[in-house]
């Protein structure tokens, strides 16, 4: 069989709502993974610099960078057609939180690991799944939208001076 992908080559973080067949397939193939419950043991900038560390990205390695916005809160990125089920605050979070929203990654710490990817200088390639203006609100689709481009940018090559 043909390997195209190496699952060692692979880190997914913030996940929630993970079937247990998926978690055992991750765990079988040794994907590194991060929960939420991770994120929050660790603190998000720890699991940054550890799956960095672990991908070691570099010009015969580049990162493609897979950004599911369901990861984000709910409050963050409403429209979205799988946001995660959970509700209530998260313990321990960094920087605070906004009440029964706070279950996924806030966008504040997913810009971080944007721009984080962005300064390795090996992002090869990026993709954003999972918008669909088609649900909520106006306002919902708006502030999706919104987060989905912050996101984008960051990557790519935005900074924020504030």
């Amino acid at each position: 069989m043909l390997v195209s992908l190496d699952a060692h080559h692979l880190v997914y973080v913030g996940l929630r709502d993970v079937d247990p067949e998926e978690s055992a397939l991750m765990e079988r193939m040794g994907v590194l993974s991060f929960g939420m419950q991770e994120v929050d043991r660790l603190g998000f900038q720890g699991v940054l610099a550890a799956s960095l560390a672990y991908l070691r990205p570099s010009p015969t390695r580049p990162l493609h960078v897979s950004i599911d916005i369901d990861v984000l809160d709910p409050c963050e990125a409403p429209s979205t057609g799988t946001p995660g089920g959970e509700t209530g605050r998260r313990a321990g979070r960094e920087g605070g939180g906004r009440g029964s929203c706070a279950v996924g990654l806030t966008l504040r710490e997913c810009l971080s690991l944007c721009e984080a990817v962005h300064a390795t200088g090996h992002l090869g390639a990026l993709d954003l799944v999972e918008v669909n203006p088609s649900l909520g609100t106006k306002e919902d689709a708006a502030l999706t939208a919104s987060a989905a481009r912050l996101l984008l940018l960051g990557a790519l090559a935005a900074r924020r001076t504030a």
